[in-house]
This record gives C-alpha cells, sequence and structure tokens, in this order.
C-alpha cells in the first residue's frame, strides 16, 4: 500500500481552564487550534505565560500564524526549508497582534504539520511537549523545557529569542503514526514509562468515539486531571494516521 493510498487523518483536541485561572477570574491562557486543507492536517498548541497581561491574545494569534503560515509555504515535499516556516510564523504572529505589545502576549507555539504526501513536519519553541508513536517502535519525545528554562523563563514567542531557539524536525511517511501535543499542564505531569500507555489511551478509548462526545470526554478528563494540586490550564492535540484498512 502506498502513502497516497491513505484515507485520511483524525485531527481532535480540547483544552481547559485551571483551577487557578478559574479562581482568579482569569481567561484559559492556553489555545489550539485543527484545520485540514490544500495543505495537509495542521494541530496547534500554544501556551500563553502566565505573567504576561495578554498572553490568552498571544495564545490564539500564534494558532492563526502557524494556519497561514503553513498556506504560504511551499511544504517540505518541495524541498522548502523549513527554517522559512518558522520565519513565516513569526512574521505573522506580530502582525496578528500588532496593536499589543509582544512582550505582553508572549506564548509558547508547538505544532505539526502532515503534509498530503504523509511527510510530518513538527517544530516548538518553549515548554509543553510533543510525543509520536510510529507503530510498537515506542514514544519519541520533543520539546519540552531544558535546564535553562526551570531557572529562568521559558523561551516564547515575544521573547527576545533567536532562530535556532526552535526545534524542528521532518519525518518521513509513515503508515501508522500518532502525534501528541500537550501544553505544559499536561506535559509537565507525564511519566516517561507511561507514555505508551497514555498514548495509547488517546487512540484507542477517545479517537473511535463520535466528535462531540470525544470532545466532551476529552474535557471532562482534562477537569479531573489525576495530578494532586495541579493548578495549570490544560490543552491536548491529537493528530492519527491510519492505513485505509485500519480506519
Amino acid at each position: 500500500m502506498t502513502f497516497e493510498s491513505f484515507r485520511g487523518v483524525t485531527l481532535f483536541g480540547a483544552s481547559v481552564t485551571g483551577p487557578r485561572h478559574q479562581s482568579q477570574g482569569q481567561p484559559n491562557q492556553d489555545a489550539w487550534l485543527k484545520v485540514q486543507g490544500r495543505f495537509g492536517s495542521l494541530a496547534v498548541v500554544c501556551d500563553g505565560l502566565g505573567s504576561r497581561s495578554a498572553s490568552s491574545l498571544g495564545a490564539n494569534g500564534a494558532c492563526q500564524a502557524v494556519r497561514q503560515a503553513v498556506t504560504r509555504w511551499p511544504g517540505a515535499a518541495t524541498g522548502a526549508a523549513p527554517a522559512d516556516l518558522i520565519r513565516l510564523v513569526e512574521v505573522l504572529w506580530r502582525f496578528i497582534l500588532s496593536s499589543h505589545h509582544a512582550d505582553d502576549c508572549a506564548t509558547t507555539c508547538q505544532f505539526a504539520l502532515r503534509e498530503t504526501n504523509g511527510t510530518l513536519v513538527i517544530a516548538g519553541l518553549g515548554d509543553g511537549a510533543l510525543l509520536i508513536r510510529e507503530n510498537s517502535d515506542g514514544v519519541k519525545c520533543y520539546g519540552g523545557r531544558s535546564g535553562a528554562d526551570f531557572a529562568n523563563e521559558t523561551l516564547a514567542l515575544g521573547i527576545p529569542h533567536k532562530l535556532r531557539d526552535w526545534w524542528v524536525e521532518v519525518l518521513p511517511p509513515h503508515p501508522h503514526r500518532s502525534v501528541v501535543i500537550a501544553s505544559d499542564g499536561v506535559a509537565d505531569d507525564l511519566r516517561p514509562d507511561r507514555l505508551d500507555g497514555f498514548i495509547g489511551w488517546l487512540t484507542e478509548e477517545m479517537a473511535p468515539l463520535p466528535a462531540h462526545q470525544r470532545w466532551r470526554r476529552l474535557q471532562t478528563e482534562l477537569r479531573h486531571w489525576p495530578v494532586p494540586h495541579h493548578t495549570d490550564d490544560k490543552t491536548l492535540a491529537v493528530m492519527i494516521e491510519m492505513e485505509m484498512d485500519e480506519q
């Protein structure tokens, strides 16, 4: 079976306001997006920095910036440089938020773009995590905090940084791949020895549900996140690729 014979990609996710922001009457500072188009399938998760006054605007703006960027970028399959996609995201984010100070809107950003030929482009700036499982080959983790991030502020759009501070990977087509993007409200609590089970729960229990039921249940699970005293906003986005006979 060729990669062109994929029927499609399943995309879903949810985001909830954490107890701390609820008690303070503040909005959810996470944002996420899923969209499909001629460019392929896209999932984005952004986490506005809690210390910034307009971080929720920054997170939503970053989701839109990535969406606009992938429609303008020629794609990895054409040989286009992934660094140019990141440059587009940076410029478009500042354009979208041009009426605000960038520092007030600081946000992390992670995304996965599955092109129509199956090529997967993943990238991120700042904390959170992007997980990939291909068949039973184990789980690969991308992103997360560096040692410097624990002592200082995480890297983010709106905070001085360099292009090389983004991590970017281009992965070849694969017939059975799951991608999970998590804001740090979820990622910080994921144990390395349980990542495979976590992805299995999302792909085997959540994905088969009808869309409205899946979204409602995922929101419920995030609201009742089983880690005591965790107060942060929580966001998950999931992308699942399957061969036709597995759909």
